[in-house]
């Protein structure tokens, strides 16, 4: 599934039937620009859902992002 943190964190708060069971890997695509327009919260709320749900050490992050700063190297911890 490809979509915006905003629609995952939907899902993830509101839709029952949306399974993670099989969660294999998560991609921050342009992670650079996703926080600086403004969805830091948002991808860090969808990080801590998924952490609760899913053995996120088992789940590849993949993270492509044109410059590394703190705030894109936060979403790896």
């Amino acid at each position: 599934m490809f979509c915006t943190p905003g629609r995952v964190l939907y899902h993830l708060e509101q839709t029952k039937s949306f399974k993670t069971d099989n969660l294999q890997c998560i991609v921050f695509e342009e992670a650079d620009r996703t926080l600086d327009m403004g969805f830091q919260e948002s991808v860090h709320k969808i990080i801590k859902i998924l952490s609760d749900k899913v053995a996120l050490s088992h789940v590849h992050k993949i993270l492509v992002s044109a410059h590394f700063n703190s705030k894109v190297s936060s979403l790896l911890e």
